[in-house]
Order: C-alpha cells, then structure tokens, then sequence
C-alpha cells in the first residue's frame, strides 16, 4: 500500500498540467515516464526543482508540525547539434524524479 500511492511532483510546468507532458514532452519531468519526451529539446537545459510540505495537525492540545523541504526534481537534457538534414540534434538526459513521500506518521489515542 505504501509504494503504491504517488504524489504529483515534478517542474512547475508539469505539476500545472496534471502530468499531462508525459505525452507532450518537452519537460524534465517526463524522463521518468516517457524518455522519448526529450527529443523536442533544441538546447541543452537544467533543471532544480524544490518544494515545501507544510503538514501539521492539532488534536486534544497537541501540536505535530510535519513540516519539509524536499528535492522533487532536478535533471539535465543535453542537445548535440549534428546539421544533418536527417537527424539535427541528438538528445541525451538524466533525472532524478521523487515520486512520493513516505514520512507519515500516524497515531491514535483514546
């Protein structure tokens, strides 16, 4: 049950479109879902993107902040210009996506 939840993480630009450039491309997001996505890049790009988890509950008086910075992505895409009429760029990339967070605790009291 724990791996099988995922959380919406990834660029600004794909969290705005729902996921949605797992078929489009042309994000840095997408290296994990479809490497094929890349291969609209015509310059190289990196990309660090970061977030902020603001989590916190109070019952019965007691406070329990949850709060986290968190790494949700980071990656670089490569384009090797080859003028050919062929094939005009080779595209190579690497990322780092995190699919979920996995520091939840719950607890119960009666």
């Amino acid at each position: 049950l724990q791996y099988s939840q995922t959380q919406l993480r990834g660029t600004s630009r794909y969290i705005s479109m729902g996921g949605a450039f797992g078929a489009l491309g042309g994000d840095i997001s997408v290296l994990g879902q479809n490497p094929a996505g890349i291969g609209v890049y015509r310059s190289s790009d990196v990309n660090v993107t970061a977030s902020l988890d603001l989590n916190s509950s109070t019952a019965t008086g007691q406070k329990c902040p949850n709060n986290q910075f968190l790494l949700s992505n980071a990656g670089y895409v490569g384009a090797i210009k080859l003028n050919s009429d062929v094939m005009p760029n080779i595209n190579f990339g690497i990322s780092y996506n995190r699919i979920n967070s996995f520091r939840r605790h719950y607890t119960g009291a009666m």
